[in-house]
C-alpha cells in the first residue's frame, strides 16, 4: 500500500519547481552546457525572435533513489539562439548528472 500518489507528487513537483531548484544556477548550467554539445546540432538560418534567456521544466519523474527532470530551455549562443531539451537525474542530496542536451542553433538574421 502506498502513502502518496507519485504522479501527485511529481505534478506538484513539477508546478512549483522554482520553489526548490536555484533558478539562476540552472540557467548558468545551461548556458555554459549548451555550447559543448551545439557544434553537433543543427543549424538553421531562420529569424528567431529573441526575447531573453528561458528555462522551464515541462517533466519530472521520480525513481526510488532520483528525480529526473526534462527542462526545456532557449539560450544564446555565440551563433545565434539555442533552443531544446536537457534531461537531468538528481539524486535526493542535490547532485545530478546529465543524461543528454539536444537542441537546435537559429543563426538570426536581421
Amino acid at each position: 500500500m502506498k502513502l502518496f500518489e507519485t504522479k501527485k507528487l511529481e505534478e506538484l513537483l513539477q508546478q512549483n519547481w522554482t520553489k526548490y531548484i536555484d533558478y539562476k544556477m540552472l540557467l548558468h548550467f545551461i548556458i555554459n552546457a549548451v555550447p559543448l554539445y551545439a557544434p553537433n546540432w543543427p543549424t538553421i538560418v531562420q529569424y528567431k525572435k529573441f526575447q531573453g534567456n528561458k528555462i522551464s521544466i515541462s517533466q519530472v519523474s521520480i525513481t526510488k533513489n532520483n528525480i529526473d527532470l526534462h527542462i526545456d530551455y532557449e539560450v544564446l549562443v555565440d551563433t545565434g539562439v539555442s533552443a531544446g531539451t536537457v534531461d537531468i537525474s538528481c539524486l535526493f542530496d542535490g547532485s545530478y548528472t546529465v543524461k543528454q542536451v539536444l537542441g537546435t542553433v537559429y543563426v538570426t538574421q536581421h
